[in-house]
């Protein structure tokens, strides 16, 4: 089917691994080359990792646009049995928000792009200018504002890893938030005004926050019969791992077999040894930042779920292969929401997986509708404060809730500091997702502050000091290492100690707390990021080169 052949083109390393870091989440372990460059915003126009990303975003929207204009000229669209009319329609309203997708990527990427909105034929002019992401932005909320009437919800289908109801409202969300929010901006006709601004309509900001708010209120409506959150945190990922497909993720890219497979679990997850016959090897290039494992409360769940506190290495005992879970170094916490561990049928090859990477899931349905309502009223409404308590319930204990969700929610009383809470939540329950704390930090226009601040945050913990608590942290971790074929733990149990002797027998010492370490990883940190030129990435010098509309019209600065 046609429209199927659209999805396999948000795929790629590139967008899952090397454009998910650097921010106050995680970092690239990379120190050199492309790979390096498209993570600590070291970007030029001859980086061809980042081409194949707008490479395969504009072979979307081209085979979205080829899909169409054919159900358009068929006229399936109006004639027909009632059937089928729905039919075509639902697959018309899938590729219009396939399109946005596509676009939504380049914007927030490249910020004015061309923008295309028929198919490619021979003979026809090529050449196309920039086009205002205000106009992209508006024509692509209005074609999800149709597709959300005419795509079907998850329960009426029998498909998986495609666009349904509940996504084309989280993505219309989504975009809406975006389009309401900074970005970095220029003026098309002299290249000149650089800098990060909103657009300068502030009744239609007004109406895409609404816009936002409705759609997240329409998922939220049909909670019971459609999407909801699952009782575990750790299910949301264990689940996907083994395409089992819960209330809760509503939109996955599947990954399958050699020839559609991104590495997720093996350049984005859980570091994985040579262990064969146990698990394939993951070998991770992104790192969590230790300012972000310390950002969360000690009782917040979501922690040792998101950061991988171990890795697993092969070792030998009488001849035997094992897979010791071994605790890590502060500087090699790794995104713990992807581990080959917790698959129960390992993917065909080490980097080819079969881990779905998951786009888009309730609780950002949840988060979304409180930013936005938040952005409407003056002060939080009860549906936005009731919208954060639901998602932080999750996350703690029902002996801790009093506290961490009840009084911590209920202090939020201004607009203000309930736009600050939801930052930070997002982070707790997203984070290294679906390429978006890049992209939101730039919305918000709190990138460079987040930036700044995660530095500041490591220079401290580089003395040896918890910048949250400000209590010191013990050098040593130590831990009873074992080995664990099945129903591994999802973390390491370890006590603190400043002594590395007088262990008990099976116990190890690890050499947790090293300025050494924590400064290196500071050192290589968002390093060439400049604000007001690398919140965006500039044209590949060979679109520009193909393109004389384009001749004079590279991102400002390159």
């Amino acid at each position: 089917m046609a429209v199927e052949g659209i999805y396999p083109m948000f795929k790629g390393t590139a967008m899952a691994v090397y454009m998910t870091p650097d921010n106050d989440e995680c970092t690239s372990s990379n120190t050199s080359g492309e790979r390096y460059g498209l993570s600590k915003y070291d970007f030029t126009p001859a980086n061809n990792q980042m081409k194949p990303v707008f490479d395969a975003r504009y072979t979307a929207v081209n085979r979205a646009n080829e899909c169409i204009d054919g159900l358009e000229k068929e006229g399936v669209l109006k004639s027909g049995t009632p059937e089928n009319i729905k039919l075509f329609t639902a697959l018309y309203g899938e590729a219009l928000a396939l399109r946005a997708w596509a676009y939504f990527d380049l914007v927030r990427f490249w910020g004015d792009v061309p923008f295309p909105l028929t198919p490619s034929k021979a003979g026809q002019d090529f050449n196309l200018p920039r086009v205002s992401r205000d106009t992209i932005y508006d024509r692509i909320i209005k074609d999800l504002q149709f597709a959300q009437n005419v795509v079907p919800w998850a329960t009426e289908v029998s498909y998986k890893d495609r666009i349904t109801k509940g996504a084309v409202k989280g993505l219309l969300a989504r975009i809406a938030l975006h389009a309401a929010g900074y970005s970095l901006r220029w003026d098309l006709a002299t290249g000149g005004n650089v800098g990060m601004r909103k657009r300068d309509d502030q009744t239609r900001i007004n109406e895409l926050y609404a816009i936002a708010k409705t759609a997240c209120d329409d998922v939220i409506k049909v909670e019971s019969a459609q999407h909801s959150l699952v009782s575990s945190y750790e299910n949301v990922f264990k689940d996907s791992h083994n395409k089992r497909y819960n209330t809760e993720n509503i939109l996955e890219l599947g990954n399958y077999g050699l020839s559609a497979n991104d590495g997720v679990g093996y350049y984005i997850g859980l570091s994985v040894g040579n262990v064969t016959g146990i698990y394939l090897q993951g070998s991770p290039q992104v790192r969590v930042m230790p300012t972000y494992y310390y950002s969360f409360d000690s009782l917040d769940t979501r922690r040792d779920v998101a950061c991988a506190n171990f890795s697993i290495v092969a070792t030998t005992v009488n001849s035997t292969l094992l897979a010791n879970f071994n605790l890590v170094g502060i500087n090699n916490f790794t995104c713990g929401k992807w581990r080959k561990s917790w698959q129960e049928i390992q993917g065909p090859e080490n980097g080819k997986t079969n881990i779905s990477w998951i786009m888009l899931r309730y609780s950002d349905i949840l988060l979304m509708f409180a930013e936005a309502s938040n952005e409407i009223t003056a002060t939080p409404s009860p549906e936005a404060i009731d919208a954060l308590k639901k998602v932080r319930r999750r996350a703690f204990s029902v002996s801790a809730q009093p506290i961490k969700v009840e009084t911590y929610v209920n202090a939020l009383i201004t607009k203000d500091a309930f736009r600050d809470a939801i930052i930070k939540e997002r982070s707790f329950e997203l984070g290294f997702e679906s390429n978006l704390r890049r992209t939101d930090l730039i919305r918000w226009n709190k990138l460079t502050d987040a930036i700044t601040d995660t530095r500041s945050k490591m220079a401290l913990l580089a003395t040896g000091v918890n910048p949250y608590t400000g209590k010191k942290i013990p050098r040593y971790r130590i831990y009873l290492q074992k080995s664990y074929i099945v129903n591994g733990p999802t973390f390491v149990p370890f006590t603190e100690s400043e002594l590395n002797t007088n262990l008990a027998t099976g116990y190890v010492a690890l050499d947790y707390m090293s300025a050494t370490n924590v400064n290196g990883l500071t050192n290589i940190f968002a390093k060439a990021f400049q604000t007001n030129k690398t919140e965006l990435m500039p044209l590949h010098q060979s679109v520009i080169d193909a393109n004389p509309a384009l001749k004079n019209a590279q991102l400002p600065g390159y």
